[in-house]
């Protein structure tokens, strides 16, 4: 519900200490089951926590909206920066990325999907998609 948009605000801290500007765009949300806000939360603070380490990004946006996945009403959580983006040579899930490849499984669990990839114009873009109810 409406505390999830504030945590991930609140874990995007590091970065704003940091000089990054974090535009957050959160949608109000629909309630959800206690799982899919934990994985949506833990993925947030993980990415986050990645454009602090590795990406030299000015900006940071985190866009938290409403969406549909496989007709069943979920939520879309979109991390995106400006930074230096994923060096070419190196497989997404290696050194630095474990730790969101775990999350990526639990959100598969969940039913969902994760997408990690290139922004438009440099920079990476993470969007995870998670099932408001689990199993359905």
């Amino acid at each position: 519900g409406p505390g999830l948009g504030v945590a991930i605000a609140d874990s995007a801290e590091p970065l704003r200490a940091a000089g990054t500007e974090v535009l957050m765009d959160a949608a109000p949300l629909p309630d959800m089951t206690p799982d899919a806000a934990a994985v949506l939360y833990r993925t947030a603070k993980e990415a986050l926590a990645n454009v602090a380490h590795h990406a030299q990004a000015k900006t940071a946006w985190i866009t938290l909206e409403e969406t549909v996945l496989h007709g069943a009403p979920a939520v879309r959580l979109e991390i995106a920066d400006d930074g230096v983006g994923f060096p070419a040579s190196t497989d997404k899930r290696a050194e630095g990325h474990l730790g969101l490849s775990l999350l990526r499984d639990r959100v598969l669990d969940l039913g969902g999907t994760v997408t990690l990839g290139e922004r438009l114009g440099g920079g990476a873009l993470l969007t995870a998609v998670v099932p408001l109810y689990h199993g359905q």
